[in-house]
């Protein structure tokens, strides 16, 4: 397979481009220079920026992997309703450099609000620090 490579993405009856893609392989949402790999500005003073990310499936939720250079290192993963129903999690993948994601998070943030360390569900003993 051949690589595609694009040196700028931009409409061509448009002055000011919605995506921009720069010589750098920077992304930009909303702004002709981005500044960083993904840059997103939101259009107007009163426009407040979303990202969306979404399951089309299993109501298995969505998550972000967090993930260094080096491969010696287990990757953050924040992702919703992944092994807790309505709760906001931090996990760890299973092994260094990997993708497939722990049952176990470090800590999670459940639909009721509570702060969960080292458990998936509250009780009252786990509530007593």
């Amino acid at each position: 397979m051949s690589t595609i490579k694009i040196n700028n993405l931009q409409h061509p009856n448009s002055v000011n481009a919605n995506i921009v893609l720069d010589a750098n392989g920077r992304v930009g949402i909303g702004t002709s220079s981005p500044s960083f790999n993904l840059d997103i500005l939101s259009p107007g003073l009163a426009s407040t920026p979303w990202i969306r990310l979404a399951s089309n499936g299993d109501n298995s939720g969505a998550g972000l992997i967090l993930a260094g250079a080096a491969t010696s290192q287990k990757n953050w993963v924040i992702s919703n309703q992944y092994n807790v129903n309505g709760g906001l999690e931090f996990t760890q993948t299973t092994t260094a450099g990997g993708s497939t994601i722990s049952s176990t998070p470090a800590m999670t943030l459940d639909s009721a609000g509570r702060l969960l360390v080292g458990t998936t569900s509250y009780t009252q003993s786990s509530a007593e620090m």
